[in-house]
């Protein structure tokens, strides 16, 4: 045991040199005596590789990275007349080849496209949208879409519609025949030339007035129509818009339209004088007709006449008495709507004497009570001198004869008429009244009686009424 640690030491401890010189000889030579020692050789050197030596790897350059794709408009905000087309100019760069633009608009929180807009791209990247611009204001923004999906947008615009000017227009005759219709021609344009299909007020501004009165209505379609109207009076007519959310309110230059009347206007003799009270004109007749209508005495009516053409110890009291109302031919030519008070056993028979003079077109020149002018107390009744200057055409009236104080009139019953005493007047115990010149002049005209031939006094006489002939021409009794 002892031998084999020995031998086993002493190969462990052979020096590096002898080992070499070990190795390079040709012949083994014999075991040299080795000495044992208590201290350990070094290790041996290592001997060099033939392996080369690992080479770092050059670093490469990462890969090119694409641009993203950007959009922007010139404009945050454009203003434009409601119902036009707004135009924002911008720019995208870096599109894709399968990308498209197109215009949204903001609902909310949500952005949809927008209907009816469209967008065209120059080959430099310039774009154009078009945007329809509705009333008021709408945000939208221009989007790049590829494949249905939204890969840029630009910053958000507003387009603001404006309610635009516009002008009205209208066309008209220039003179109407009373009762006849008139076309009314309207047209209405934005000022940028657009027109408009909706309605316009027909508006009517009677000569000596300055109230503007609604007369109808014309739709227009296209920015053009008509309408028909009844000019009833002279005066000025319009149409008039009082706008939309898209256009703003306006009128149309006034146009002056004259009413003719459809008779004949009573022209007398030059030199001839005229009544000395003008009345004002009675109201027109809605249509040309007699229309007589026979009705009793209504309370307003009875207030007036009640101490004036009727008073205490008149024989006749409200009860037997009635108003007719007819349409006459007024020296104007126009027909106007009159009244006289009759007594009602002769209410028919009046109604029928003016329905007959409006048929054959014989001219009066006015038909009011007679308590209009008011108590006479020379006549102890209504003022009949005046009714008389003013060329009135009347009936009852509580009241002494004219010229004859103390002796009560025919009129006082209700029974007796007259008609144009200017022109027809009769002699009183004071003369000629109410003039003392027609009495010798006639007119080609119904409107002067001179003989029991004449139209108007046929007339009368067929339905029962009396004339006195030349002692008082325009006096008619039953």
């Amino acid at each position: 045991m002892r031998r084999f640690l020995v031998i086993l030491l002493t190969t462990v401890l052979v020096t590096p040199t002898a080992a070499a010189r070990a190795s390079t000889a040709t012949e083994p030579s014999p075991s040299p005596t080795v000495t044992t020692t208590s201290e350990p050789s070094p290790d041996p050197t290592p001997e060099p590789t033939t392996e080369p030596d690992p080479v770092e790897p050059a670093p490469t350059d990462p890969p090119p990275s694409t641009p993203s794709p950007t959009v922007t408009l010139d404009v945050t905000s454009v203003r434009v007349w409601a119902r036009t087309t707004a135009a924002l100019a911008g720019r995208v760069d870096d599109a894709g080849p399968t990308s498209a633009l197109r215009v949204a608009r903001r609902a909310g929180d949500q952005w949809t496209a927008s209907s009816g807009s469209s967008v065209v791209v120059g080959s430099d990247g310039r774009f154009t949208a078009k945007v329809p611009a509705a009333a008021g204001r709408t945000t939208v923004r221009v989007e790049l879409v590829d494949a249905g999906a939204v890969v840029a947008a630009s910053a958000p615009a507003d387009v603001v519609g404006a309610a635009a000017p516009s002008t009205a227009r209208i066309a008209m005759p220039k003179a109407v025949t009373d009762y006849k219709k008139a076309k009314v021609a309207a047209s209405w344009r934005t000022v940028d030339g657009r027109a408009v299909s909706a309605r316009l007020a027909v508006e009517f501004r009677r000569s000596g007035t300055r109230t503007w009165v609604r007369s109808g209505t014309v739709t227009l379609r296209a920015g053009k129509g008509s309408t028909y109207v009844k000019p009833r009076y002279d005066g000025r007519w319009r149409v008039r818009s009082f706008g939309t959310s898209t256009v703003l309110p306006t009128h149309s230059s006034s146009v002056y339209v004259d009413n003719r009347p459809p008779g004949s206007v009573v022209r007398l003799p030059k030199g001839t004088p005229g009544p000395r009270i003008r009345l004002a004109a009675q109201p027109r007749a809605a249509r040309v007709s007699a229309d007589a209508t026979v009705s009793r005495i209504p309370t307003a009516m009875w207030r007036s006449m009640r101490g004036r053409s009727w008073h205490a110890g008149c024989p006749v009291g409200r009860d037997q008495l009635r108003v007719v109302r007819v349409s006459y031919w007024a020296f104007d030519g126009y027909v106007r709507r009159g009244e006289i008070v009759v007594h009602a056993q002769h209410a028919r028979a009046t109604a029928a004497v003016f329905t007959d003079l409006f048929r054959m077109r014989a001219p009066i020149r006015s038909m009011y009570r007679v308590d209009r002018f008011g108590w006479s107390s020379a006549l102890r009744g209504a003022d009949d001198y005046a009714s008389m200057r003013a060329d009135n055409t009347s009936g009852f009236n509580c009241r002494q004869v004219v010229g004859r104080p103390g002796t009560r009139s025919p009129h006082a019953y209700g029974n007796s008429i007259d008609i144009n005493p200017w022109e027809n007047p009769f002699a009183s115990g004071y003369g000629w009244t109410p003039n003392s010149t027609w009495q010798r002049r006639t007119t080609p005209a119904a409107i002067t009686y001179r003989g029991a031939n004449d139209p108007v006094v046929a007339v009368l006489r067929r339905h029962g009424f009396r004339w006195l002939g030349f002692a008082d021409l325009h006096h008619f009794q039953r």
